[in-house]
């Protein structure tokens, strides 16, 4: 089986490189980068380049793919490199892709519907990658999506995948690894500034067939010998619409390095709502004051804004938890829904641990310039609406008040209205 990795900034870099490092050569990796520009510079950089502690190691054994929109195809039909419009012909135009680039795949291979594919992209990009990626996934695909923020697979079952009978496998990840790109322009140089785990979980069955976490819930084993188990998904080595989801379950539990943990969704979607709180803090922050991580939490200030935000999330989880609907406004429908068990929010997901951990990883990064500042900074989009946003929309459903991130959404996107100005 073939792997797709599509986003390779620091963490998607971080994830591939692993991956290389753990897999046999025969379990093939692709990156698929945006431009033909990229993919040049990561064929002339050698490879993936991952630096910790100051020793960098380049990875190579990858194959190379550009993912090209459909209208930089189309401009390519009509104009040459120069500008100039084509003349006519009747030699049929065929668009360059990776295998011109990387001299390993060929159009045939490209073409090929995509077994398992990790997508590390930012939210804020993953519906438009779907609209050109969608052709080459099928109901026996595997899509990982590892990224911040929340509201993505919602966002995409709602899209594309209303007929849980065409809707690929999707596993939802995280990571607390802290990575970040050496220099502006080192696009596949990356240094590994904090170490930290990856987690991961499978969204339920839509089609009910299977119980992808029957072992863990045996309940005729004792208590310590309950543990998820590939043979929950099928049988090794047997080939049905199961077989890319086991071996992909497998592939991300490969990389030691990385602590891979693969967890039951409930445990996944706690890891996944205390990072989105994290995130919804530390990034809007530093992007609306151009600091690094740590030098926000000097000022009470601050740690006054942190602990409302976090008594706003709590107060949304709690709801969520004693209540047995979903947001229409978020889930497409009811087996989009990542379902849990209704009672009370587990521990680790009220304010005051939400606070300590706000402040644990502002600490662990302190260092660090976070994303959201970064695309301020280049003037992009930033993943707000799936942070803030997020929290908002979530507040508004179950009827809890959400003024603090309501105010650091729309600074957020007052701040993205604003053409950059130069860097003092």
């Amino acid at each position: 089986m073939r792997v797709h990795v599509l986003g390779v900034g620091p963490i998607g870099s971080l994830l591939a490189f692993h991956l290389r490092r753990s897999l046999p050569i025969t379990i093939p990796i692709s990156l698929i980068v945006k431009t033909k520009a990229r993919a040049r510079d990561l064929r002339a950089n050698g490879g993936i380049a991952i630096e910790t502690g100051g020793m960098a190691v380049t990875q190579k054994g990858f194959d190379i793919e550009v993912f090209e929109p459909l209208e930089e195809v189309v401009f390519d039909m009509v104009y040459n490199k120069g500008g100039e419009m084509r003349l006519p012909s009747t030699k049929p135009f065929v668009p360059k892709r990776s295998g011109e680039l990387d001299g390993t795949m060929n159009m045939e291979e490209i073409n090929k519907p995509i077994e398992s594919l990790i997508i590390c992209a930012k939210a804020q990009h993953t519906l438009g990658i779907f609209k050109h990626m969608r052709r080459r996934l099928t109901p026996d695909s595997t899509v990982v999506l590892l990224q911040n923020g929340m509201g993505v697979y919602e966002q995409l079952v709602h899209n594309f995948y209303r007929n849980s009978l065409e809707r690929p496998h999707f596993v939802i990840a995280t990571t607390s690894h802290a990575a970040r790109a050496k220099t502006q322009g080192s696009m596949f140089h990356t240094i590994h500034v904090g170490q930290g785990d990856l987690g991961f979980g499978i969204i339920p069955d839509p089609r009910s067939e299977r119980d992808f976490e029957r072992s863990k819930n045996d309940t005729t084993k004792p208590l310590l010998d309950r543990e998820l188990s590939l043979d929950d998904i099928g049988v090794k080595g047997k080939s049905d619409r199961y077989s890319s989801l086991r071996a992909t379950i497998a592939i991300l539990n490969s990389p030691k390095a990385l602590r891979p943990i693969w967890l039951p969704i409930a445990d996944l979607q706690i890891r996944v709502k205390r990072k989105l709180v994290v995130n919804s803090i530390i990034n809007p922050l530093t992007a609306l004051l151009s600091t690094s991580n740590g030098m926000l939490f000097g000022h009470e200030s601050a740690r006054y804004i942190t602990a409302s935000v976090c008594d706003e999330a709590a107060a949304i989880f709690a709801k969520e938890c004693s209540s047995t609907g979903h947001p229409t406004n978020l889930m497409a429908d009811s087996a989009a829904a990542i379902e849990t068990d209704v009672g009370e929010a587990p521990k680790g997901l009220c304010s005051s641990e939400l606070q300590s951990e706000v402040m644990r990883v502002a600490s662990r990064t302190a260092l660090n310039y976070s994303s959201m500042l970064v695309d301020t900074w280049k003037g992009r989009e930033t993943e707000i609406e799936f942070l803030n946003g997020y929290l908002r929309r979530l507040g508004k459903f179950y009827g809890v008040p959400t003024p603090y991130n309501n105010s650091l959404y729309n600074l957020m996107r007052l701040r993205e209205a604003i053409v950059p100005t130069v860097r003092l």
